[in-house]
């Protein structure tokens, strides 16, 4: 994909998290620490969803099933199964926002360019193999590298990889040294003028949510919880 390809397939990744952040209430925080209080748009006045309530559930089997495993016929994750309560208990024990993600990117065309996983380390990871191998696909920056774009994930380490930079991820890449803990949300707004950029993340306090994170005057993001990006189209713009 060219870059006007990827700019395009990014803007339908994050209208598709919008899509669903409605589905689930339109709820938001107003800043990044998700465990502000919920407010909601004044254009919806609805209940937060739950991925565990009846009709989020289904929801949610959707991400596994046309995100990560899309294409695998013997993954059942449809909600649709006889024994639907057997088959979501199968998989009530995963975390699903590594899961959103990847429907998002899957629904909005990305084909084979997105390394889609249920594990958030996973395309972090190969967005370090590929900056540092040079090859084609997302590549992993820390977040005062680049001004972040509409499509972009905004990647925060919790637990064992809790501050984790870029060097941080790449050091670990070169040794191979295996899976942690991460979490990453999907830029799908900018407002400039008020240096504020909007992120939606899947299993956000179990549910999809809005945070909003704060840019400095050149438009770089500002964070104490969030140290790396997962940029879609930046290959000429890192070293």
């Amino acid at each position: 994909m060219d870059k006007s390809q990827l700019r395009d397939m990014g803007i339908r990744a994050a209208n598709i998290a919008m899509e669903e952040w409605r589905y689930f209430g339109s709820q938001f925080v107003d800043g990044e620490d998700s465990s502000l209080p919920i407010k909601c748009t004044s254009s919806n006045h609805g209940t937060l969803g739950s991925g565990d309530s009846p009709g989020y559930q289904e929801r949610v089997w959707s991400y596994f099933r046309h995100g990560v495993f899309d294409g695998d016929r013997s993954i059942e994750v449809s909600g649709q199964s006889e024994n639907g309560e057997e088959e979501w208990l199968n998989y009530k024990s995963w975390a699903w926002s590594g899961a959103f993600i990847s429907y998002c990117f899957r629904q909005a065309g990305a084909g084979s360019y997105f390394p889609y996983s249920p594990a958030h380390h996973k395309y972090m990871m190969a967005g370090v193999i590929n900056r540092l191998n040079g090859t084609a696909g997302p590549i992993t920056c820390d977040i005062d590298e680049r001004q972040p774009q509409i499509g972009d994930l905004v990647w925060k380490g919790r637990l064992e990889s809790r501050g984790w930079s870029y060097s941080k991820l790449r050091d670990h890449a070169k040794i191979d040294a295996g899976s942690f803990r991460p979490h990453c949300d999907l830029v799908v707004d900018i407002n400039q003028n008020n240096n504020e950029l909007f992120l939606i993340g899947g299993n956000v306090r179990n549910s999809v949510l809005r945070l909003k994170l704060e840019l400095d005057e050149k438009g770089m993001i500002k964070s104490n919880v969030y140290s790396a990006m997962l940029c879609l189209n930046c290959v000429d713009d890192l070293s």
